[in-house]
């Protein structure tokens, strides 16, 4: 069984702040640990099912979405 991971990705550039929801397959490392010394750092969930972590992802985007533009 496999696991998928659903993670915020973000890009920053001068001109803009980014934030998209990503899906790995396998558990992604956060190599800067940034925020903690936890290996899950900035892990949204994972679930078993890749359809359902796409449409988890996509519902994430789309929340994002309707913030920025209130």
């Amino acid at each position: 069984m496999k696991n998928y991971y659903v993670k915020p990705i973000v890009q920053i550039s001068p001109c803009q702040y980014d934030r998209k929801y990503g899906i790995f397959s396998k558990q992604p490392k956060d190599e800067t640990k940034i925020h903690c010394k936890d290996e899950d750092a900035n892990l949204v969930l994972w679930v078993y099912d890749e359809i359902i972590a796409e449409k988890i992802a996509e519902l994430l985007d789309i929340d994002d979405f309707i913030n920025e533009n209130k």
